[in-house]
């Protein structure tokens, strides 16, 4: 993801995505988003905007910018509600559920068996 979106991902080294391959489609919509939101900022201020942490906070998407317009704000508000509709395993349809005092967003087949 690095690679397509070099304005977004120019991160320290030991940046990683904290989440399933499940939202891989989501995170890759919402980084052509903020990618395109980017380039229109002013160029002398571009670099003030990029991904500082993406991952599964409370079975939801996090992702959180060093910088952020209220247009970008509400793009990472939409994909967080979206996450809470997608299996973060596998990204087919899903719900937020509770298993063991955890948060998670599962589809059936990957809800964990009833304790």
């Amino acid at each position: 993801m690095r690679a397509a979106f070099p304005s977004l991902y120019h991160t320290e080294p030991g940046f990683y995505f904290e989440c399933g391959d499940g939202w891989f489609t989501l995170l890759w919509r919402l980084s052509e988003q903020l990618q395109d939101m980017i380039v229109h900022v002013p160029p002398p201020e571009q670099a003030e905007y990029y991904a500082c942490q993406v991952k599964q906070k409370c079975g939801e998407l996090r992702f959180y910018l060093s910088n952020s317009t209220d247009e970008m704000f509400q793009a990472t508000e939409a994909a967080l509600e979206e996450s809470k509709q997608i299996c973060e395993v596998c990204g087919a349809s899903g719900h937020l559920l509770l298993d063991l005092g955890y948060l998670m967003t599962r589809c059936p087949t990957h809800t964990p068996p009833a304790h």
